[in-house]
């Protein structure tokens, strides 16, 4: 079973307990997660608060004994890309030029040191 993870975190983790219990017996696998970086309606969504919030959806899920979750996208998008929505262009990792936010060395740092 698959759960996509993008809500609040303290929801985060009594949602995951929730779907193990639903999925049971097959595996969990948190297949997206992740924060946008840029919203002109919420300012504070920049890309530190995109690292902590994967920094701590990624806690939750190694404390629910589940592999690391999955980010959404590895780099952003071109405007057009996911239809006109600002906001659904800024999830990635990585932004357009290549460049890495700060989120990226987290991403890699979980799934590196990650042993079953």
């Amino acid at each position: 079973f698959e759960y996509h993870a993008y809500d609040d975190p303290k929801i985060v983790g009594e949602d995951l307990a929730n779907a193990k219990k639903a999925a049971a017996p097959w595996p969990l696998f948190i297949g997206e997660t992740g924060w946008n970086t840029r919203d002109p309606d919420h300012p504070k969504w920049t890309e530190e608060f995109q690292d902590k919030y994967i920094r701590t959806v990624e806690r939750l899920v190694l404390k629910a004994g589940l592999p690391p979750a999955a980010p959404w996208i590895y780099s952003d998008a071109y405007p057009g890309t996911f239809g006109a929505r600002e906001k659904d262009y800024s999830f990635g990792l990585v932004r357009l030029d290549g460049s890495e936010k700060p989120a990226a060395r987290t991403v890699r740092k979980i799934f590196t040191e990650y042993n079953p």
